[in-house]
């Protein structure tokens, strides 16, 4: 579905008294069926979710334009922002649509006439969707003028190929880590939960594989960190700031699973060493073994809980 977008309506408006050369009185433009070709151009085929299209407007004349009406066709409820490129020193105005030039200017094949950069919405697509093309076109209304004389713009259509946002996900680590044993990662939303699978460890982080951004955006869902030994590591989909999400909280230590790591975390990982007991629970490093270097995960676990607790 697409729609003439009120603010996009643009408008290159000469005033008489300055391109006219004349009096300052108001001249009518006759109307013709001649028209003018015109090509709306984006600089990228393919785009993500919330990306960014230039689209630059073209003509092929030899005219020298005075002003012009440019409606443009663009997809609904897709764009967040639409903005002059930084570049761009025309004067414009984005609550009346209006470009002002200087005088009448001739623009020449592959002459910009006017760029827009357009920000596309986070989420465009639905969780279904691997990729939609979308058009951008010059409205048919559209028109420029040269010599008081209107000619209709034939313009051709751009289409852009949208494709999903993916979040890159990680947990970060308080302590040492050689192995996911037993520790998982999902999306849930109280009435669906989706795996998502872990891509590996480094020194300081889980990493996941990237998942969808709809899913944790619009999906209702809340991303978990979630193992034996450790305390549960949440993030809701409304925190997400950005297409990298770092998840804190995941605390090695809280071995009775009471969600919290103290003295008796403590108690129980002391019993399993001195009983020679091997618990995955107790092993917070996953090494195989329950020993004293569990022990300093569990404190780093609890000096890291306390220290963010206290931000």
């Amino acid at each position: 579905m697409k729609r003439s977008i009120a603010i996009l309506t643009v408008m290159l408006v000469c005033f008489t008294a300055v391109y006219a050369g004349g009096s300052g009185g108001n001249s009518s433009s006759s109307t013709s069926s001649a028209s003018v070709p015109a090509s709306l151009t984006a600089d990228v085929m393919t785009v993500t979710e919330g990306g960014n299209i230039t689209l630059d407007l073209t003509l092929d004349t030899d005219l020298e334009i005075e002003g012009a009406t440019l409606i443009f066709d663009f997809p609904e409820d897709i764009i967040d922002t639409i903005t002059l490129p930084e570049e761009v020193t025309a004067d414009f105005n984005f609550d009346t649509g209006i470009l002002s030039l200087e005088a009448p200017k001739q623009f020449g094949p592959g002459d910009v006439v006017l760029s827009l950069d357009l920000l596309l919405k986070d989420i465009v697509l639905a969780a279904g969707e691997e990729s939609r093309d979308y058009t951008f076109s010059i409205n048919a209304e559209s028109k420029v003028v040269s010599q008081s004389q209107e000619y209709l713009l034939i313009g051709t259509s751009g289409t852009v190929t949208v494709t999903p946002a993916y979040v890159t996900a990680s947990a970060a680590l308080y302590s040492e880590l050689t192995d996911t044993s037993g520790i998982t990662a999902r999306l849930y939303n109280g009435a669906d939960s989706i795996p998502v699978a872990i891509d590996g460890i480094t020194d300081d982080e889980i990493i996941l594989e990237p998942f969808r951004k709809v899913l944790l955006v619009s999906g209702g869902y809340t991303l978990e960190f979630a193992g034996e030994g450790f305390v549960t590591a949440t993030l809701p989909g409304s925190a997400l700031t950005s297409d990298v999400v770092a998840v804190k909280g995941f605390y090695p230590g809280d071995v009775n699973a009471d969600g919290k790591i103290n003295f008796k975390d403590f108690n129980a990982l002391a019993s399993l060493i001195v009983y020679e007991r091997t618990n995955i629970a107790g092993d917070l490093n996953r090494d195989g073994k329950v020993d004293a270097q569990d022990v300093a995960c569990l404190l780093d676990g609890y000096q890291a809980m306390t220290e963010e607790d206290a931000v």
